[in-house]
C-alpha cells in the first residue's frame, strides 16, 4: 500500500521547508541592491548588516547567519574559509552604518529579508504557515528589485517619446520630488507632422526653444549632459550614486539630459579614429557649429532647471568644452581640469630624474581628445607623453575592435602592449580618454593601477560642487 495522501503531503512539505532554509541560510544570490555593506544579494546580508548597526543582537548570533554562506563562498572561490572573527570583516560589515533615511527607502526589502530568514528557521519546526511565509516575501523581493532593474529602461523609453520621467529611476531610488520633461529639439520629428519640411531636416538641426517651466527644488543639483550613448552616461549617474554611498550620504539630486540623435553623431566621431588620424572628416562634422548649439541648449535647459553645477560625461564633447560654456551662470566642470586637479594633489613623483611627473593619454582618436587632456595636465606642470600614430593604428584601434568582435584575449593583449609603449617611458599614470578603453582589461589586472578613469574625477568633482553649494558657500 501507498502512502495516504496527507503524509505524501507532509513530507513533501518537509523536504520543501528544508530546501528553502538551505536556499536562505548558504546565502544563494537572489536580488542586488544598496545596503548600509554596500550591494548586498541575499536576505541574509540584509539581516546581519541590519542587527550589526542597530546592535539589537550579540556578534555571535550575526557570525552564526553568516558562517553557513562564507564556507559556501570560499569552497566555490578556492580561498581559506575565515574564522569567526574575520567574518564580519569578509563581509565588509561595519557598527557605523548608513542613514535611517535610506533603510526607509528600501523598508519592502529590508522586512522582507526578515522574513525570508525567519521563516526559513522557523520552518523547521513549523513546516507549513512559516515556510509558506517566506516564501511569499522571496517572490515580493524578487518583483520588486525587478522593477528596480526595469525602471531605467522604461525611462528611457518614456525619454524617447516625451513624456513626463521621474527622476527617482534615474538615482536609483533618490526620491526627487520634480519630474523632468525633455525639450522637443532632442526628440526626432513625430509621423505625421504637419510640416513636411520635418522629415528633411537634420535632427542636430531641430533645435527649438526650450521648456523653462521645469524647475528643482534643490540648489545642489548636479546637470548631466549625455554623452556617446545611453550607457555611459547612465555609467556616470551610477558613480554618483555609488560615491554616495561610500560618503553614507543621501547625495544631491541629478538631471540627466540624453539626446540619441546627438549621441550618434558623438559616436560617429569616437569612431572614426582612423579619419581624424589621416586628416580626413568628410561627412563626419566638418561644421561643428550645429553640434556645438545643440549642446549649449542642453547646457542652457539644466541651468534653467537650477542645477548648481552642469558636466558632459563624454571625453568627445569636451573638444568644444569652451564654445559650449560660453555665457554658462554656473559651475561648467571640465573633465580635464578635474584630472589634472587630482593628479596635482597626489603630489607624484617623477620616474626619471631631471623630468617632471609624466602622464600618458590614450584616446581611440587621435589627437581630437588627447589635445584638451594635454593642455590642462600641461598648465599643472606635468609632461604629457601621448602614443605614436602607428601605436594607435596598429594596437589602440585593432584592439577597440577584436573587442567588438568578442576576440577578448587579442584586445587585452594589443591594450596591454599600447599600455607598455607608454610605461617605457617612465609615466606615472596613463588616462584611458575613451569609454571603450575601459573594458579591455579584468579589473583585477595589475596594469590597471597604472590607469585612470578621468570620468571618476569628474563625478569626485561635482559631488563636491554639490555639497558645497548645499552648504552655501
Amino acid at each position: 500500500m501507498g502512502f495516504p495522501s496527507r503524509k505524501w503531503a507532509k513530507i513533501i512539505s518537509k523536504v520543501a521547508a528544508r530546501m528553502y532554509f538551505f536556499i536562505i541560510i548558504i546565502q544563494i544570490p537572489l536580488f542586488r541592491f544598496p545596503c548600509r555593506i554596500g550591494m548586498c544579494q541575499t536576505p541574509v546580508e540584509v539581516v546581519a548588516c541590519q542587527l550589526i548597526s542597530g546592535e539589537a543582537f550579540p556578534e555571535l548570533v550575526v557570525k552564526a547567519l553568516l558562517y553557513p554562506g562564507a564556507v559556501k563562498t570560499s569552497f566555490m572561490e578556492g580561498t581559506t574559509i575565515p574564522s569567526p572573527d574575520q567574518l564580519l570583516r569578509r563581509y565588509k560589515s561595519n557598527k557605523r552604518g548608513a542613514r535611517f533615511t535610506t533603510d526607509l527607502r528600501h523598508l519592502e526589502v529590508i522586512a522582507g529579508s526578515y522574513l525570508c530568514v525567519a521563516g526559513a528557521l522557523l520552518g523547521l519546526v513549523f513546516v507549513t504557515d512559516a515556510s509558506e511565509l517566506g516564501g511569499l516575501q522571496i517572490e515580493v523581493v524578487l518583483s520588486v528589485n525587478l522593477f528596480r532593474f526595469l525602471n531605467p529602461v522604461v525611462a528611457e523609453v518614456e525619454c524617447v517619446t516625451n513624456l513626463f520621467v521621474d527622476h527617482e529611476c534615474l538615482s536609483q531610488g533618490k526620491k526627487n520630488p520634480a519630474l523632468l520633461r525633455l525639450p522637443s529639439s532632442i526628440i526626432p520629428p513625430a509621423e505625421g507632422s504637419d510640416n513636411p519640411a520635418d522629415s528633411n531636416r537634420s535632427p542636430l538641426s531641430n533645435i527649438s526653444s526650450l521648456d523653462r517651466s521645469f524647475s528643482i527644488q534643490q540648489d545642489n543639483s548636479i546637470g548631466i549632459i549625455g554623452g556617446v550613448s545611453a550607457t555611459s552616461s547612465l555609467n556616470f549617474a551610477e558613480k554618483l550614486v555609488k560615491l554616495n554611498l561610500e560618503d553614507e550620504d543621501s547625495g544631491p539630486p541629478f538631471v540627466l539630459c540624453s539626446d540619441p540623435s546627438l549621441s550618434k553623431e558623438l559616436l560617429s566621431l569616437e569612431r572614426s579614429s582612423s579619419a581624424f588620424l589621416s586628416g580626413k572628416t568628410e561627412g563626419l562634422y566638418t561644421d561643428h557649429s550645429l553640434l556645438v548649439e545643440n549642446l549649449r541648449r542642453k547646457r542652457v535647459f539644466l541651468e534653467n532647471s537650477g542645477v548648481c553645477c552642469t558636466v558632459m560625461p563624454c571625453h568627445i564633447s569636451h573638444s568644444w568644452h569652451d564654445e559650449i560654456k560660453e555665457g554658462c551662470s554656473v559651475p561648467f566642470l571640465n573633465v580635464g581640469e578635474c584630472v589634472a586637479k587630482e593628479l596635482k594633489e597626489a603630489k607624484l613623483r617623477p620616474l626619471e630624474a631631471g623630468s617632471p611627473p609624466r602622464i600618458g593619454v590614450l584616446a581611440t582618436n587621435g589627437t581630437l581628445v588627447a589635445r584638451f587632456y594635454q593642455e590642462k595636465l600641461e598648465n599643472e606642470g606635468f609632461e604629457v607623453i601621448l602614443p605614436d600614430k602607428a601605436t594607435v593604428e596598429h594596437t589602440v584601434i585593432p584592439a577597440v575592435e577584436a573587442l567588438k568582435r568578442k576576440d577578448f584575449e587579442g584586445a587585452q593583449n594589443l591594450f596591454r602592449i599600447a599600455l607598455q609603449v607608454l610605461l617605457v617611458r617612465a609615466v606615472n599614470k596613463v588616462i584611458l580618454a575613451s569609454d571603450e578603453l575601459q573594458e579591455l582589461l579584468p579589473t583585477d589586472d595589475p596594469l590597471w593601477g597604472k590607469c585612470i578613469n578621468p570620468m571618476d574625477a569628474l563625478a569626485r568633482s561635482s559631488i563636491k560642487c554639490a555639497q558645497s553649494a548645499r552648504r552655501g558657500n
